[in-house]
């Protein structure tokens, strides 16, 4: 219970994609936050150049700015406050993408220890 009261008291979430590639779980975000109502700030870690170019660029031009956009290792990657939701696809189907476990593990650190962790992969 203390987990949905501490939930109620915030005005917003703090949400981080991990692995944002080229956007795609970025704009599920932000459209899970528009159809439900709720206010998030939501950063986008990527660590590879292109694909950081290619979100810089959707962030202008689709996303008006929302996202806050992070150019690194998420394993290194030090938020200005802890993250509330982590999400990533990294994992894939079966768990089995080279090195996600290694970095999920190390994301791990940055979530928020008064909410609940959960990992969904795709089935």
């Amino acid at each position: 219970m203390q987990f949905y009261a501490y939930l109620q008291v915030r005005l917003f979430r703090i949400v981080a994609v991990c692995g944002a590639g080229r956007g795609p779980l970025v704009s599920r975000a932000l459209r899970a936050a528009d159809a439900t109502g709720r206010k998030i700030k939501l950063f986008a870690i990527e660590k590879n150049p292109n694909a950081y170019v290619y979100l810089q660029r959707h962030n202008q031009e689709t996303w008006n700015g929302k996202v806050t956009l992070v150019k690194t290792d998420m394993r290194v990657w030090n938020p200005p406050q802890p993250i509330d939701i982590l999400i990533s696809e990294l994992l894939g189907s079966f768990g089995d993408n080279e090195l996600s476990p290694e970095c999920l593990d190390g994301a791990q650190r940055v979530l928020n220890r008064k909410c609940e962790r959960i990992f969904i992969s795709r089935c």
